[in-house]
């Protein structure tokens, strides 16, 4: 029994770092293998060696996250479906005129979506639209497509419901989504802010397109889409009513489930339509990660390594914050922060530790491009028009995370929890 117990921690052990070096890396070298393939390979090896059972693997998944995470996915869903969202290309092109009123309205509309709506999404809809937009007038398309990115990470800070990363937070700390948002909305505006500043100067003299003759593009605008009035204005009231719900401190998982299974008792819009925008490999990081977790806690793995983080005082504001920025930029924020949401219980000011995970895990999303999967989105749905290689993308995000989060930890100190 006992060598087998050994094997058992040792194969955990095995398990867990290799899963996480893929996670860093991205990629399984050799096979076709990316990050959530290799999160749920790691988590039924726990299962397959012992470490689990199928019962414990079941039991260590967070319902709440889950049922929140799918449940505004399909609620943002309902609204991508009633055709809004493809008016505002028309719409942008015709009242937004000159190169600073578009890279404003880019940053302000991708941070203030992202705030409501969970920023993945909001980067798959902006993305080619900003492209269109940037080519149309002329314009080199990467400041923008960064803008994208960089502002739907920053505006995410602000709520509960802005990034998978917060709504497991808010899972897991039930931190009240009033409370969140006062706390966490100062250092998401004062962010944008910094972000539109810092690519303003950043890109001085590099805003037209390259090989640009000076014409503008005068191809005609393609028809637009109609707009499904009655799933436009039933979706809107069914959202205000689950932000009003999650305002006063209806539990929130509930509400959301609430109101995506209102919106699907129609006729208007099939089921597959609604489901095909739901981020499935997103849901399966999550579920993986949920077990590898489970299971590193259950082998002595998080302690461990907690014990070895002991030395940097993660107790502290400050070493905690940087210990969230390497983590967040090595394996992506997502898995950091189920990596610390182990250890942040046996924090002091446990609260305080939830709300300070969300905003450095978040904005430390923009340090590089594999920090944030809303990175990674923008950079895949451009590929074909745009290129933004890893060192194109740091140049500008280094700055950018220096900035963001030191006014940010200057906040914390001076009047944050």
């Amino acid at each position: 029994m006992a060598v087998f117990a050994h094997w058992k921690i040792l194969s955990a052990w095995t398990v867990f770092f290799a899963t996480y070096s893929a996670l860093a890396i991205g990629y399984v070298p050799l096979l076709r293998l990316d990050r959530t393939g290799a999160a749920f390979v790691g988590a039924v090896a726990f299962v397959f060696v012992g470490v689990l059972s199928s019962h414990e693997a079941f039991l260590a998944q967070d319902y709440e996250t889950l049922v929140l995470l799918f449940s505004m996915m399909l609620i943002v869903s309902f609204l991508v479906n009633s055709g809004i969202l493809g008016r505002l290309d028309r719409f942008l092109r015709r009242a937004v005129t000159g190169r600073r009123a578009l890279l404003w309205t880019v940053v302000v509309a991708s941070g203030l979506f992202s705030a409501f709506f969970i920023n993945d999404v909001v980067c798959l809809v902006m993305t080619p639209m900003v492209i269109s937009l940037a080519r149309h007038r002329r314009l080199n398309p990467v400041p923008f497509l960064l803008a994208v990115a960089m502002a739907s990470n920053i505006g995410s800070v602000m709520t509960p419901v802005g990034n998978p990363q917060n709504i497991f937070i808010a899972s897991a700390s039930h931190v009240p989504y009033a409370r969140f948002v006062a706390v966490l909305a100062p250092v998401s505006l004062i962010g944008l802010v910094i972000l539109g500043l810092y690519l303003e100067w950043a890109f001085r003299g590099r805003w037209a397109m390259v090989g640009d003759t000076g014409e503008t593009l005068t191809e005609p605008l393609p028809p637009p889409p109609p707009i499904r009035a009655y799933v436009l204005w039933r979706t809107l009231a069914v959202l205000g009513a689950v932000l009003i719900a999650f305002w006063i401190g209806l539990p929130m998982a509930q509400v959301a489930a609430a109101g995506a299974a209102l919106l699907l008792l129609t006729r208007r819009t099939t089921r597959r339509a609604v489901f095909a925008l739901v981020d499935w490999d997103l849901l399966v990081l999550f579920i993986s990660l949920f077990v590898l977790t489970a299971g590193a806690r259950k082998v002595g793995i998080i302690e461990t390594l907690y014990a070895q983080m002991s030395v940097l005082r993660p107790d502290h504001f400050l070493s905690f914050s940087g210990i969230t920025l390497v983590l967040s930029n090595v394996v992506s924020n997502v898995p950091a922060v189920f990596f610390l949401g182990q250890v942040i219980p046996g924090l002091p000011d446990t609260e305080s530790f939830w709300l300070l995970t969300a905003m450095v895990s978040t904005l430390a999303g923009n340090l590089t491009l594999i920090g944030s999967i809303a990175n990674l989105i923008v950079v895949e749905k451009a590929r074909n028009k745009v290129s933004i290689n890893f060192w194109t993308y740091t140049r500008v995000g280094l700055p950018v995370t220096a900035l963001t989060l030191g006014a940010g930890l200057i906040y914390w100190r001076l009047i944050g929890p």
